[in-house]
Protein backbone atom coordinates (compact mmCIF):
# COMPACT_ATOMS: atom_id res chain seq x y z
CA UNK A 1 0.00 0.00 0.00
CA UNK A 2 1.61 3.79 -0.84
CA UNK A 3 1.63 5.92 2.05
CA UNK A 4 -1.19 8.68 1.75
CA UNK A 5 1.28 11.15 1.19
CA UNK A 6 2.16 10.04 -2.30
CA UNK A 7 -1.57 9.82 -3.70
CA UNK A 8 -2.32 11.34 -6.34
CA UNK A 9 -5.59 13.51 -5.88
CA UNK A 10 -7.97 11.72 -7.94
CA UNK A 11 -7.12 8.36 -5.80
CA UNK A 12 -7.15 10.34 -2.43
CA UNK A 13 -10.73 11.60 -3.79
CA UNK A 14 -11.81 8.91 -4.74
CA UNK A 15 -10.42 7.24 -1.40
CA UNK A 16 -12.70 9.76 0.27
CA UNK A 17 -15.84 9.44 -1.31
CA UNK A 18 -17.85 7.99 1.07
CA UNK A 19 -18.02 11.64 2.69
CA UNK A 20 -18.60 12.97 -1.01
CA UNK A 21 -18.09 16.83 0.60
CA UNK A 22 -14.70 16.22 2.18
CA UNK A 23 -13.87 15.05 -1.63
CA UNK A 24 -15.30 17.48 -3.55
CA UNK A 25 -13.31 20.28 -0.90
CA UNK A 26 -9.91 17.77 -1.55
CA UNK A 27 -10.61 18.24 -5.32
CA UNK A 28 -10.76 22.22 -5.17
CA UNK A 29 -8.19 22.32 -3.30
CA UNK A 30 -5.65 20.41 -5.29
CA UNK A 31 -7.73 21.22 -8.84
CA UNK A 32 -4.40 23.17 -9.58
CA UNK A 33 -2.23 20.90 -8.50
CA UNK A 34 -3.35 17.30 -10.23
CA UNK A 35 -3.54 16.51 -13.99
CA UNK A 36 -6.86 17.84 -15.64
CA UNK A 37 -8.36 14.85 -16.76
CA UNK A 38 -7.75 12.79 -13.17
CA UNK A 39 -10.11 16.07 -11.79
CA UNK A 40 -12.71 15.56 -15.06
CA UNK A 41 -12.81 12.06 -14.07
CA UNK A 42 -13.05 12.30 -10.15
CA UNK A 43 -15.57 15.02 -10.43
CA UNK A 44 -17.66 12.64 -12.60
CA UNK A 45 -17.78 9.86 -10.03
CA UNK A 46 -18.37 12.76 -7.38
CA UNK A 47 -21.70 13.74 -9.47
CA UNK A 48 -22.84 10.69 -10.48
CA UNK A 49 -22.64 9.22 -6.82
CA UNK A 50 -24.88 12.41 -5.51
CA UNK A 51 -27.38 11.81 -8.05
CA UNK A 52 -27.64 8.25 -7.34
CA UNK A 53 -27.74 9.40 -3.21
CA UNK A 54 -30.50 12.33 -4.27
CA UNK A 55 -32.83 11.04 -6.82
CA UNK A 56 -33.77 8.37 -9.15
CA UNK A 57 -33.85 8.00 -13.11
CA UNK A 58 -37.87 9.46 -13.61
CA UNK A 59 -38.78 7.70 -16.72
CA UNK A 60 -42.09 5.23 -17.90
CA UNK A 61 -42.93 2.34 -20.15
CA UNK A 62 -46.51 2.36 -21.46
CA UNK A 63 -49.15 0.07 -22.54
CA UNK A 64 -51.14 0.68 -25.64
CA UNK A 65 -53.67 -2.24 -25.38
CA UNK A 66 -51.48 -4.92 -27.47
CA UNK A 67 -47.56 -3.91 -27.44
CA UNK A 68 -45.14 -2.89 -24.31
CA UNK A 69 -43.50 0.51 -24.82
CA UNK A 70 -40.49 1.48 -23.29
CA UNK A 71 -38.65 4.88 -22.44
CA UNK A 72 -36.50 4.71 -25.46
CA UNK A 73 -39.18 3.67 -27.94
CA UNK A 74 -41.43 6.36 -26.63
CA UNK A 75 -38.81 9.12 -26.37
CA UNK A 76 -37.67 8.61 -29.94
CA UNK A 77 -40.78 10.07 -31.24
CA UNK A 78 -42.24 13.31 -30.33
CA UNK A 79 -45.81 12.57 -31.20
CA UNK A 80 -45.94 9.60 -28.68
CA UNK A 81 -44.15 11.02 -26.54
CA UNK A 82 -46.60 13.83 -26.07
CA UNK A 83 -49.22 11.15 -26.59
CA UNK A 84 -48.10 9.18 -23.66
CA UNK A 85 -47.35 12.01 -21.24
CA UNK A 86 -51.02 13.66 -22.28
CA UNK A 87 -52.11 10.41 -21.18
CA UNK A 88 -54.63 10.70 -24.37
CA UNK A 89 -57.66 9.03 -24.21
CA UNK A 90 -60.72 7.52 -26.39
CA UNK A 91 -63.95 9.88 -26.08
CA UNK A 92 -65.95 7.10 -23.88
CA UNK A 93 -67.94 7.46 -21.65
CA UNK A 94 -66.24 6.81 -19.09
CA UNK A 95 -62.84 7.33 -20.69
CA UNK A 96 -60.69 5.22 -21.88
CA UNK A 97 -57.27 5.35 -21.43
CA UNK A 98 -54.64 4.74 -24.46
CA UNK A 99 -51.75 4.50 -22.75
CA UNK A 100 -51.44 2.52 -19.18
CA UNK A 101 -48.64 4.35 -17.89
CA UNK A 102 -46.29 2.58 -15.73
CA UNK A 103 -43.22 4.17 -13.64
CA UNK A 104 -39.99 3.29 -13.48
CA UNK A 105 -38.93 2.42 -9.52
CA UNK A 106 -35.64 2.94 -9.82
CA UNK A 107 -34.51 -0.53 -8.78
CA UNK A 108 -33.51 -3.39 -10.72
CA UNK A 109 -33.61 -7.32 -10.31
CA UNK A 110 -31.24 -9.36 -9.42
CA UNK A 111 -30.39 -9.60 -13.19
CA UNK A 112 -30.37 -6.09 -13.35
CA UNK A 113 -33.86 -5.69 -15.13
CA UNK A 114 -35.54 -2.51 -13.94
CA UNK A 115 -38.23 -2.87 -12.28
CA UNK A 116 -41.49 -0.76 -12.94
CA UNK A 117 -44.73 -0.29 -11.05
CA UNK A 118 -47.23 -3.47 -12.50
CA UNK A 119 -44.36 -5.57 -12.61
CA UNK A 120 -44.40 -9.03 -11.32
CA UNK A 121 -41.58 -10.21 -9.31
CA UNK A 122 -41.06 -13.89 -7.81
CA UNK A 123 -39.21 -14.00 -4.60
CA UNK A 124 -39.00 -17.44 -3.08
CA UNK A 125 -41.23 -19.27 -5.59
CA UNK A 126 -43.55 -16.40 -4.73
CA UNK A 127 -45.06 -13.62 -7.20
CA UNK A 128 -45.61 -10.50 -6.25
CA UNK A 129 -46.98 -7.11 -8.35
CA UNK A 130 -44.88 -4.09 -8.11
CA UNK A 131 -47.38 -1.36 -6.63
CA UNK A 132 -47.48 2.22 -5.14
CA UNK A 133 -48.43 3.05 -2.02
CA UNK A 134 -50.19 6.41 -2.27
CA UNK A 135 -50.48 6.60 1.80
CA UNK A 136 -46.91 5.57 2.82
CA UNK A 137 -44.92 7.24 -0.61
CA UNK A 138 -43.18 4.19 -1.43
CA UNK A 139 -43.30 1.67 -3.55
CA UNK A 140 -44.44 -2.10 -2.51
CA UNK A 141 -44.96 -5.46 -3.27
CA UNK A 142 -48.45 -7.13 -2.64
CA UNK A 143 -49.30 -6.54 0.77
CA UNK A 144 -46.46 -8.74 2.17
CA UNK A 145 -43.29 -7.03 1.02
CA UNK A 146 -43.23 -3.43 2.72
CA UNK A 147 -40.12 -2.71 0.81
CA UNK A 148 -38.89 -4.35 -2.64
CA UNK A 149 -36.16 -6.82 -1.75
CA UNK A 150 -34.18 -5.86 -5.40
CA UNK A 151 -31.03 -8.49 -4.75
CA UNK A 152 -33.24 -11.52 -4.34
CA UNK A 153 -36.15 -10.45 -6.73
CA UNK A 154 -36.54 -11.36 -10.29
CA UNK A 155 -38.99 -9.44 -12.98
CA UNK A 156 -41.28 -12.76 -14.48
CA UNK A 157 -43.53 -10.59 -16.12
CA UNK A 158 -46.02 -7.64 -15.86
CA UNK A 159 -50.07 -7.05 -15.47
CA UNK A 160 -50.31 -6.64 -19.12
CA UNK A 161 -48.13 -9.09 -20.70
CA UNK A 162 -48.41 -11.82 -18.01
CA UNK A 163 -45.84 -14.17 -16.27
CA UNK A 164 -42.75 -14.70 -18.34
CA UNK A 165 -41.84 -18.22 -17.15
Amino acid sequence: MTDKSEEHPFEEAIRILKDVPDAIDFLVKHAKDARWDCVQKAHKILTDHLKRLTMREIKFRAWDGSKMWNWEDITKDKEILCSVMRNEFYATIPPKYFWQRQQYTGLKDKNVVEIYEGDIVEIYNDEYLVHWNEIKAKWELGDRWAFIPNKICEVVGNIFEGVNK
